[in-house]
């Protein structure tokens, strides 16, 4: 039903697009998704939680686990989201880089990182919330002061903030697997697609107005208000020499640097959705990690075929 964007991209506005969401966006080399706004995983934190956030995976345990003490168990640790391009597919790349990905761009459930990514994840688990496990049950979590961490991207954060106010929140990169290691997380971008069976008039029509939607700084501000950061470099150039921009616009232009793209598969859905049961599996204490992703592993190569 779509084909790529080819010459309707214009090649002036494709040059600012993050090389990484470009990669993102394309699939075969070509650009099948005009890209508009991306998606980072993060860390947020309350700050009148936590007085600074914690850079490396070690850190953050301790922090969790000292929370909760201190609470006396009123307030969780952290949450995270379980899907798995939020959770196990950033945590992979944290700690594997994009070496992570098979050639067919699939995760590679049997690389170490992978199994260091679920092990940590099981770790955070025990000083999150049960209901992580129910839609939206982490951010339901933040929002209400149930957890002083969340595991998600700015826009999640920023709504979550709407309930406790924007200046108890924190925002910045995952920790890090050890001190002095790259942060490295994983980002995932939202876009146009052009109809093949679109007359030639219709696709430049589009094409137009997509152009005309990039050069406008009401779009691009809109965009940006709801937390949902732009793609293109020269705006964030504009918006770094702004006095008074919000810190989370200055966060994610440097996480950018780090960003790995998840790459475009064809069964992305149906292969996550079997991956999340055996997650959740190993996060309860049903299997070992090592079993679920085993499991995994055999339920999901139909599908990478």
């Amino acid at each position: 039903m779509i084909q790529p964007w080819g010459s309707y991209l214009p090649a002036s506005i494709q040059a600012q697009i993050y090389p990484s969401v470009l990669k993102e966006s394309s699939y075969d080399g070509q650009v099948y998704s005009w890209p508009q706004i991306v998606s980072i995983v993060g860390l947020g934190w309350r700050t009148d939680m936590l007085h600074s956030p914690p850079t490396t995976w070690s850190q953050m345990l301790a922090d969790a686990k000292a929370t909760e003490a201190k609470t006396k168990g009123a307030v969780f640790g952290d949450v995270m989201d379980l899907a798995p391009w939020r959770s196990l597919l950033p945590l992979s790349v944290n700690f594997g880089g994009a070496s992570v990905f098979l050639p067919n761009g699939y995760l590679n459930l049997a690389s170490p990182a992978v199994n260091q990514a679920l092990t940590l994840m099981k770790e955070l688990y025990q000083y999150s919330t049960p209901q992580i496990l129910d839609s939206d049950g982490d951010v339901d979590a933040f929002r209400s002061g149930r957890s002083a961490m969340m595991i998600k991207y700015i826009d999640a954060q920023l709504t979550a903030a709407q309930s406790f106010g924007l200046q108890n929140l924190g925002f910045g990169p995952l920790p890090s697997p050890s001190p002095g290691v790259p942060v490295r997380t994983v980002g995932w971008s939202t876009g146009f697609a052009l109809f093949r069976y679109a007359t030639p008039q219709q696709k430049q029509i589009a094409t137009n107005f997509i152009t005309y939607l990039t050069d406008s700084s009401v779009y691009e501000d809109g965009w940006l208000t709801g937390g949902e950061p732009t793609v293109y470099s020269n705006w964030y150039h504009t918006f770094i020499t702004t006095q008074g921009i919000p810190s989370w616009v200055q966060v994610n232009y440097a996480m950018r640097s780090e960003l790995v793209p998840i790459p475009p598969t064809l069964n992305f859905i149906p292969w996550a959705q079997d991956v999340q049961v055996e997650v959740e599996a190993a996060l309860e204490g049903k299997v070992s990690v090592t079993q679920a992703l085993a499991t995994a592993q055999k339920q999901v190569a139909p599908l990478e075929t």
